[in-house]
């Protein structure tokens, strides 16, 4: 859109026919959406590339559960226990 105004503004800038001034916008206009659409592309496919990047460096394990560590694994549980046979004497 901004090639479509700025081609009418400049041809009408320079004193240009109606028709030449539209036919020119129109044709900045198509030119930009085929430039825009494939930054666009080019875009995406950089994000692709970084996002699988991203998760071979970093994988999922298959059990999230085992690879979480739990204060249990270091004996949370057994200190837990202790504390409330004090509370009960």
């Amino acid at each position: 859109m901004v090639g479509f105004a700025g081609s009418i503004v400049v041809g009408y800038a320079a004193g240009n026919a109606e028709y030449t001034i539209l036919f020119r916008a129109i044709v900045a206009l198509f030119v930009c959406y085929v430039v825009g659409w494939l930054v666009g592309l080019v875009g995406q496919w950089v994000i692709e590339q970084n996002v699988a990047a991203y998760k071979r460096a970093n994988p999922i394990p298959d059990d999230p559960m085992k690879a979480s560590h739990s204060p249990a694994d270091e004996g949370g549980s057994q200190q837990s226990a202790s504390s409330t046979s004090t509370k009960a004497a």
